[in-house]
This record gives C-alpha cells, structure tokens and sequence, in this order.
C-alpha cells in the first residue's frame, strides 16, 4: 500500500473551519488505512496565519505532507484563473519529484488539474463534486447570466462539470437527490461510476458524552443561560442560509416561550448579527454571540433546546448535505429546518430528529412550534436519531466508503 500515493486538491483551505471538519478528517481517517497523501490546499491568509500551527500538529507524523498556496479572491474570476495557474505548475513539480497514482478534488476548481493530470499523466480522477457548484453561483446571486462575463463562466462550467463526469474513474455526490438529477442528464450513462457520500460527522468530537456535565454548566453561567430556552444556530450566515427567516421563526418561538434566547455559535460578527436582529424588534438580551473553535462546538451546541437553520431551497440545494445537520443530531440536539434540501427531509424525519418545515410562513412556524411543545415525543426521539448518525452520518462510515472507491480505483 505503501506506494498507492493520492494527491488531494480542496479550494477550501485546511485552515479554514470546513477543512478542518470537511476535509482532514477523512484524509486522515483513510491515511491509517495505509494511503499516503499529498495536499494541495489554497489558504486564506488570515485564517493560514492563525490555524497554521493547528493543523502542522494534527499531521505530524502522519504519511501526510501538505502543500499551501495562498487563496485569492480580489477580481474574482481572474483570482480563480490565477490560482489555476499555481495550480498546474505545482502538479508538473509535484509529479517530476514524488509520482501519484491518482488525483482526489474537492470540487470544481480542483477538478479541472485532475482533469488535466489525468490527460497529462494518466492517473486516475476523483470527482468528489459536492454539489451543483456553477448553478450555486446562479441560485446563491453570487452571478448574473445577463452579465456577458458571468454568462460565459457559467457556460464554461457547465461544460467543465460535464467533462470531468465523464473523465472521471468515480463521481462522488453529496446527496440521492443529486444523483437522481444527475441521471436525467442526457450525457450522463450508466457507464458512470457515482457514490453518494453525505457530509459526516467525527463522533469522537461530536458526542454528548463526551461533554461534562460541569464544563456546561459554567457555559451556561458566562452566557446568563440559566432558566432559559435555547434556540441556537449553527454556522455561517449569508448566501444560503435564511437569516431573516430565522429570526421571524424565533419570534413565533418567543410568544410560545417568552424566556427563549437565541445563541448564534458562529465565525460571524456579533455586531452584524445584533444588527440584524434590531431589524426585526429583538434586543441584545435575546441574543447571544459565541465564536467557538471546533472542538468547543459540542459544548456550546449541549446548551441548545434545539437548533434551527433554513437554508435557501433552490435547484442547486438538490446536491446540499449541510455538516450541520450531522453534527447537531449527534450531540442528541432536535433540528428544527426546512424541506426542498438536498435530502434533508427525509432524514430528519426517518431518524426522529426533529420537525421539517414546508414553507417560510406565520403558520408553518406555529405548527412546528406547536409540535415542539406539545407532540415532542413524536417529533423527536433521541435513540433514534443517534442510531441514524451512527449508522449513516458517522465519520468512520465516510471514511469506509472513500476507502471502496481507492481500494476500486487504484487497485
């Protein structure tokens, strides 16, 4: 196994909180499985400075050797284009001086160097696609098809998603929503090889057990949480996630539990979040603010009575499999969120997580708040929900299920 060597390509840095959740731990996971890898990561340079040493330690020791470039962002489209170029340089140094067999990438950018390295060297390509990322640009406003220049990015991405499907030696999709789209595409055969792997949680990390009793406590105090009823979100805000819907949820919770506060564990600004807020009639007395490292996560999420998060349900959410949900239902929390995502809906509701909304109104908010209060039992069960994660959302699993496709590819 010793020379079965991947290289890793990701656009989101290991520095940042994805990487550290979404990323390194199944490379390490498959690591201990007996592969070596190489990391091409593009860093974030505020994020790179602070969580540098975060991650050298992590990795130390491990058949892992990492590789940063700086990420750009300024000019947009020209950034991408420029780190693509850094990219494909460092696949020609990287491939004269340390040979692998294959390429894994992390979503689109990433993918069109294994598409190159597959055409160039001949190995093998992992299309770990994530989700539909040129229709996210659409869906999430992000660009514009009357711009001519976001009009011709978005036609080239396309035809970059196609190509790399059928390049690749296994797609990898986020959701069976997506794959069920994916296969009424008209290019799209039987001859592709898919494996849906949803986002996963580390159970090691993300475990009520593994929390004391006391250290939550405290938590409690330092936030003047006693006596109160939590709601909390999880994350970032922006883009996808429905921030003005949340708070207009929360303050149909409010008239039913008047000691409810809302607590944001999140890398946002308090004071764009209290901004918000004001918006829409709260005080700074509802609300509480928390930037947490990764490992605090769990804590913070245990002073939950539930979790909320709407996330916008377009065409492009088919391919959503939002982290949060995994790592919420682990720490044995009720998710409170909406349908038309990814396959959201069918798991919260198989695994007896919690309560799926069907539209963004004064009385779908008061249902589900009536079945919190009233039908918890039926709408929530906390064995059930563990045993789902266990059994479908567990890092192990995911990591399991990458090894299926190396051991097949690189056999």
């Amino acid at each position: 196994m010793q020379n079965k060597h991947i290289l890793y390509i990701t656009y989101d840095g290991l520095t940042d909180f994805l990487g550290q959740s979404q990323v390194l731990p199944y490379i390490l996971g498959l690591e201990e499985k007996g592969y070596r890898f190489s990391i091409l990561s593009f860093e974030k340079p505020e994020k790179f400075n602070s969580n540098k040493s975060i991650i050298e330690g992590v990795i130390s020791g491990k058949n892992i050797t990492w590789y940063p470039k700086k990420y750009h962002k300024r000019f947009s489209i020209l950034a991408t284009l420029w780190d693509l170029i850094a990219g494909l340089f460092f696949l020609f140094r990287l491939r004269n001086k340390d040979v692998f067999q294959a390429v894994h990438c992390r979503s689109y950018i990433p993918a069109i160097l294994g598409l190159l390295s597959k055409k160039i060297f001949h190995t093998k390509f992992i299309f770990d696609m994530r989700g539909f990322w040129a229709d996210e640009r659409i869906d999430g406003g992000l660009w514009n098809l009357k711009n001519p220049v976001f009009k011709t990015a978005y036609t080239f991405f396309k035809w970059i998603e196609k190509k790399c499907i059928l390049n690749a030696d296994y797609v990898v999709t986020l959701t069976q929503n997506s794959f069920e789209e994916m296969k009424q595409w008209d290019y799209v055969s039987s001859k592709v090889k898919f494996k849906i792997i949803p986002c996963c949680a580390d159970l090691k990390v993300f475990s009520s057990e593994n929390s004391l009793h006391e250290e939550i406590e405290l938590l409690r105090q330092k936030l003047s949480l006693e006596r109160k009823t939590v709601v909390s979100y999880l994350g970032s805000i922006g883009t996808w996630y429905m921030i003005d819907e949340m708070f207009d949820y929360f303050k149909r919770f409010k008239q039913n539990f008047p000691d409810a506060v809302f607590l944001f564990i999140t890398p946002e600004k308090e004071a764009d979040i209290l901004e918000i807020a004001r918006k829409h009639q709260l005080t700074k007395e509802d609300i509480r603010v928390v930037k947490a490292q990764r490992v605090e996560v769990p804590s913070y999420l245990l002073l939950s009575n539930l979790s909320l998060f709407f996330i916008k349900p377009a065409y492009s959410k088919k391919s959503s499999s939002p982290t949060k949900l995994a790592e919420i239902m682990a720490m044995g929390i009720p998710v409170v969120c909406n349908n038309n995502v990814g396959d959201v809906e069918q798991q919260v509701l198989e695994a007896k997580a919690g309560i799926v909304i069907n539209a963004f109104s004064d009385a779908s908010y008061d249902r589900s708040i009536y079945l919190f209060k009233n039908d918890f039992e039926n709408v929530f069960q906390k064995s059930i929900s563990l045993k789902y994660v266990n059994d479908h959302f567990s890092l192990l699993n995911g990591v399991n299920l990458y090894s299926e496709i190396y051991s097949e590819v690189i056999a």
